[in-house]
């Protein structure tokens, strides 16, 4: 699977430039308050989770993380688990 580079700030402030848009436009097409994207685009905000998250998808800068495939994890510990939790048993 291939991953799409995400932009950096400056790429999406160039990107915005270059398509004639503003900051307070796009962030209204996109359902989103200028102050919102303006502190995600200026790192006021991470974006790690909830609506920062969503800005920062849609504005490139972050990958989509909800078409990533998520692994189920053994059911058994590992031996390094299981000696960093003793009390840590296996799910049957």
């Amino acid at each position: 699977m291939t991953r799409k580079r995400c932009l950096t700030p400056d790429e999406f402030r160039q990107r915005l430039f270059r398509q004639g848009k503003t900051l307070t436009r796009w962030a209204s097409e996109h359902g989103y308050t200028f102050r919102e994207a303006s502190r995600v685009l200026n790192g006021q905000v991470k974006g790690r989770h909830g609506r920062g998250h969503d800005i920062a998808v849609a504005m490139g800068i972050k990958p989509d993380d909800s078409a990533a495939q998520h692994f189920v994890a053994d059911s058994q510990p590992t031996t390094a688990n299981a000696s960093r939790n003793p009390q840590r048993t296996a799910v049957a």
